[in-house]
């Protein structure tokens, strides 16, 4: 085997944003966050629903679900808290607070 070859499946070339690599339920939540990342999530919304000829609401929808959901993964102390609760029996798994609403069809961002 010569060097310098890596061993296993070819990687898979990108070729849309990441953001819609796949799509879940939704739910509606109000975020308040700092002017500089809001103007920097408006910039990302904008390329990447140009990149994928998506629509900006959804791409700002599926941004948010990846980097949050990322975010929660990477936090250890978070993912230790959650096994210690499934030892115990105390996890609830899947299910979202009972003030979750259902995003709307045709939702728009507002603070744009």
């Amino acid at each position: 085997m010569s060097e310098g070859k890596k061993l296993g499946r070819p990687e898979k070339k990108q070729v849309r944003p990441l953001i819609f690599e796949r799509v879940r339920s939704r739910v509606s939540r109000e975020v308040t966050m700092s002017a500089k990342t809001a103007a920097s999530l408006d910039r990302y919304v904008k390329w990447a629903a140009a990149a994928a000829e998506e629509d900006e609401d959804e791409a700002l929808t599926l941004t948010m679900d990846q980097a949050i959901g990322q975010f929660l993964q990477r936090d250890r102390l978070f993912q230790e808290s959650l096994e210690d609760r499934t030892e115990t029996g105390n996890a609830i798994q899947g299910s979202a607070p009972h003030t979750a609403t259902p995003l709307a069809a045709g939702a728009t961002r507002t603070g744009t």
